[in-house]
């Protein structure tokens, strides 16, 4: 009897409990829902108008009509928000995009390619040119000097196919290299106009220097094998027809490009890849020593691309 005396004691104690608990519970659940939340407009004492609530500045712009604030400070909300353009957007294509630093030269890409280039081919000369490799034994800078002073005449001894095809190659794939990394070169389709002009004598300029190192330089012909060592063997020819028919060259492929590759590409792109290679070589070869696909076309090509 004690015993059944005291777990209806026991129940009547948790029971109330849990009433006490549930009575707290509902009690500040109701705090939490009574309390005044800025949902709404609040009230000035004195007025009987809504208090407009503050905004910070950097987003008025898009939290209230530019109407509501004085003129002098839309200036200043455009520049603070970050959704706002004050200029249009200018267009993308090249002829027509300003640009700063038009005319400009990236030298870093330029004598990268360039030395990639040179690299190229004096190992060319050294593997496959016995003459070459029978004259590397010498006292280098003794005969070097020499070579390159008995620079005289027209004729070297070369054939023909070697001086008027050969080295106008070699100076169009310079003027190539060069045009890769010369912004006016990229953004200018032949024409005639004096801005493609000038971008094609700043490539002829830089086939001339390109040709001289390649002669005469560090690691030349007169260098590497000693060409010249013997009187009649550095020549005028070179230095002239290289740059000069090399740039005939590049404004035939120039002009190649304009007008046969880019029309057929526009209607079949791997015909007009195919052809890019055929009828560009050297620009091919350019963009081959500047780690680019073969078929790569200059910039005005693909309008949004300045290199």
């Amino acid at each position: 009897m004690a015993l059944r005396r005291a777990c209806e004691l026991t129940g009547l104690v948790g029971l109330g409990a849990l009433l006490v608990l549930s009575g707290a519970r509902t009690a500040a659940a109701q705090d939490l829902t009574s309390g005044p939340l800025p949902l709404g407009p609040s009230y000035d004492a004195d007025s009987l108008e809504p208090a407009r609530p503050e905004v910070p500045r950097a987003f008025r712009g898009l939290f209230a009509p530019e109407a509501s604030f004085p003129a002098s400070t839309l200036s200043e909300v455009r520049r603070a928000t970050a959704f706002v353009l004050s200029d249009p957007v200018p267009s993308a294509h090249p002829a027509t995009t300003p640009s700063p630093d038009k005319g400009s030269i990236a030298w870093r890409s330029l004598l990268r390619d360039s030395m990639v280039m040179l690299l190229v081919q004096q190992t060319f000369r050294v593997t496959f040119e016995d003459s070459t490799r029978e004259n590397l034994g010498g006292p280098f800078f003794k005969e070097w000097f020499e070579s390159a002073s008995t620079l005289c005449c027209w004729d070297d001894g070369d054939k023909t196919t070697t001086n008027y095809l050969f080295h106008p190659l070699m100076g169009s794939t310079s003027a190539f290299v060069f045009a890769n990394s010369h912004r006016a070169s990229q953004d200018t389709p032949i024409g005639a106009n004096s801005r493609y002009w000038k971008a094609k004598g700043a490539q002829g300029i830089y086939a001339f220097i390109y040709g001289l190192n390649f002669e005469l330089g560090p690691l030349s012909e007169a260098s590497l094998g000693n060409v010249g060592l013997e009187p009649g063997q550095m020549t005028f020819c070179d230095l002239v027809v290289t740059p000069g028919i090399g740039l005939l060259l590049s404004i035939g492929e120039d002009a190649a490009r304009l007008h046969i590759i880019e029309p057929v590409k526009r209607g079949h792109l791997v015909w007009g890849n195919t052809l890019a290679v055929v009828l560009n070589p050297t620009r091919s070869v350019a963009n081959v020593f500047g780690g680019k696909r073969p078929w790569k076309g200059p910039a005005w090509t693909e309008p949004g691309r300045t290199r």
